[in-house]
Parts: C-alpha cells; structure tokens; sequence
C-alpha cells in the first residue's frame, strides 16, 4: 500500500492481476471495492488454476460453479456501473473479441490469436539464463519430457537457433494441434485464440488437447455474461 501511495503521488497509473480463489467468491462487492476504491485503472481475473505442483484448485468444482457465475455476475454489474473507471481484462478482452470478429457483417475478420501459442511472443528466462517460451508458468517447471521446459541459454546460444531445437518443435507441433481442435470444436475460440497451453498441459495432459476448466471459469462464463449484456442493449432475442 506504501508502494501504491508512491504512485498516486506521482500520477502513475497501476494495474492489478489478482488471484480469484474459493474464499475471494463469498465477496465480490469487497473483492471489487478494494481496487476500484484504490485508484487501479485495471484489474485482471486469475481464477486459482491447476499448474505444476499445485493438483487441485478449490474453484474448479462443479459444486462451485454456480457460485462462481454468481460471483462474475455481481462483479460484472459492478464493472458496468464504474463507467470505465476501472477495466476488469476479462469483460474487456471479451467486448473486444466480440466486436473484433462480427459474424454477422460482411467485412474482412481480424485475425484470432494469443501469445501463449505463438513462438517467442512471450519469451521466459530464469536466474541461470535459461528461457523458454509459450506459456510463462511453463518454465521452471520439472518435466523430464520436455527437459522441463528449456529450451536454450542466453549464455550459451542465441534465440535463432530455436527453431533447430527438437523439444520446442515438438512442442509446438502439439500446441498447434490443440489449437486447431480448439477452433473445430468451441464456440468461444474467437475469444481465447486456443487457449493456454500450460493450462492443457497441467488440466489435460497434453498440448494437443482443448477445453480446460479455466476455460471454463476465466473465459467462457465472463463472455456469455458480455453476449447477454450486448444482446439486452440491443434487444436480441434467440
């Protein structure tokens, strides 16, 4: 909090990523309240997720669903009622894939993608200058496989030489395959672009693979939520 004085004294803008958990859906005027009332311009959703050594995730239940849709309801409401104060990521990301990718149209449609599944659109290095790419929580990770997810060190190679590397190209190759069946078999793939591949990974077994329950809880409950709102406004009906 002395950090966030430091910059409201100095007009800087902040954001927040916070982690939404079993306990966090019991509040969500508080959850809301805390950073809207602190001055954060955005907040990003990361619904507690199954990755690495964490197996379980106390939200990922279908005893919690309900209870999770209750809570992105109220914090959507809240969302529309701060009138652009504060962003929430996933209610923005879902508004912009919506509009980025009108079906009903009958103009040009912007490519759908993530960085996640792109090669080097997220580059990750540790202490020891080992780095990886793809998904973030992958590095670090142990995983005798895929030599726990390394793919090079800045002290020994360049990132050039990437594409020579077996692992990575095995790993991309199922990244894409899970992307393509993402695009064949969900409705809201213009939303996420084919999901995160550390979330297949860790939920499913395998990059070649689709749904995820954090597709589930992150993606698809805040967009149906957007789709109603949208489809309200303009007086939609199925």
């Amino acid at each position: 909090m002395e950090g966030i004085a430091v910059f409201q004294e100095n007009n800087i803008k902040y954001h927040a990523i916070a982690v939404v958990n079993e306990k966090s859906l019991d509040d969500p005027d508080g959850f809301f309240n805390f950073f809207y009332n602190n001055g954060f311009y955005d907040l990003g959703l990361n619904i507690e997720e199954v990755e690495g050594i964490h197996h379980q995730s106390s939200i990922f239940d279908t005893l919690m669903y309900e209870k999770s849709l209750a809570f992105y309801s109220r914090l959507f409401d809240l969302y529309k009622q701060s009138d652009g104060h504060m962003g929430i990521r996933e209610f923005d990301r879902s508004l912009d894939a919506i509009l980025r990718n009108p079906d009903t149209l009958n103009i040009k449609k912007l490519p759908t993608a993530t960085h996640q599944n792109t090669p080097m659109g997220i580059i990750s290095i540790d202490y020891e200058g080992n780095y990886s790419t793809f998904s973030p929580e992958l590095i670090g990770q142990p995983n005798k496989q895929y030599n726990n997810f390394i793919f090079g060190n800045v002290f020994e190679s360049s990132f050039s030489k990437l594409k020579k590397n077996k692992i990575f190209n095995d790993i991309l190759t199922d990244i894409d395959k899970g992307v393509r069946k993402c695009k064949n078999e969900c409705g809201f793939f213009h939303v996420c672009g084919g999901g995160a591949p550390a979330n297949k990974f860790f939920e499913n077994g395998t990059f070649n693979s689709s749904e995820t329950n954090y597709c589930k809880y992150n993606i698809k409950i805040p967009t149906e939520l957007v789709l109603s709102h949208l489809e309200e406004k303009l007086q939609i009906n199925d």
